[in-house]
């Protein structure tokens, strides 16, 4: 009689015979979903359990509307951007003249830099030259030539250039190249120049650096510090 009477009894016992809270899994959590409430609680493997309500989600969906309206407010007027587009490979360094301000210089991995000069203060004016400033003269020639950085000197009268084989170039303003500087075994990643523009400083991967005195028509090797080890 006892096994029949436990046969008879539900699977679930509660106070009204509702079936279980439907289960769903979230990133590894069961999430019980009740449905009279609108509420939600997630168990973890830890045994806390974190409540979302309605409540939490009509805030979350009012912060993002607010963080929209303020981006809105920063939008910048497509009339108002001036693309540089040139390039063949992606763009690794740029930096404006510090004294002609209406100069950009760009360096890419398509082996070349180049030196935009803009048409006036707004973008929608547009560019008046653009000049290149290959360090390849064939696809050949340009491999492992990628510009990785760049510098203009204090006076804005000479860009210097570091590409990917090492070597170091130092052009002018109109773009004429000034001096080819070669003394490293691997790329070049920083170079700085001192205030007066006549020593130029270039860090390489082959972990040395080279202080070049560029003050006569050709550049040599002043210094080199081989210390670092990395």
């Amino acid at each position: 009689d006892n096994q029949a009477d436990s046969a008879s009894l539900p699977a679930h016992k509660g106070n009204s015979p509702q079936p279980l809270p439907a289960q769903e899994p979230l990133n590894g959590q069961a999430v019980e979903i009740n449905g009279s409430t609108g509420q939600t609680t997630t168990s973890g493997v830890n045994g806390g359990q974190h409540e979302f309500t309605r409540k939490n989600v009509d805030q979350q969906q009012h912060s993002t509307i607010d963080v929209d309206k303020e981006d809105a407010a920063t939008d910048v007027s497509p009339k108002e951007i001036l693309k540089l587009e040139m390039h063949q490979s992606e763009v690794f360094m740029c930096a404006w003249n510090p004294v002609f301000s209406d100069l950009i210089a760009t360096g890419s991995g398509d082996a070349s830099a180049r030196i935009w000069q803009m048409r006036g203060l707004y973008a929608a004016a547009g560019l008046t030259t653009v000049k290149l400033l290959p360090h390849g003269t064939d696809p050949r020639d340009k491999k492992n030539k990628d510009v990785t950085t760049l510098e203009w000197s204090s006076d804005g009268l000479l860009l210097a250039t570091g590409s990917y084989d090492g070597v170091a170039r130092v052009w002018a303003r109109n773009g004429a190249l000034m001096h080819t500087l070669k003394g490293h075994n691997g790329p070049i990643f920083s170079l700085k120049w001192n205030k007066r523009g006549n020593f130029l400083l270039s860090g390489s991967y082959d972990k040395t650096t080279i202080v070049w005195d560029v003050s006569g028509p050709a550049g040599f090797v002043e210094q080199q510090f081989t210390d670092h080890q990395a």
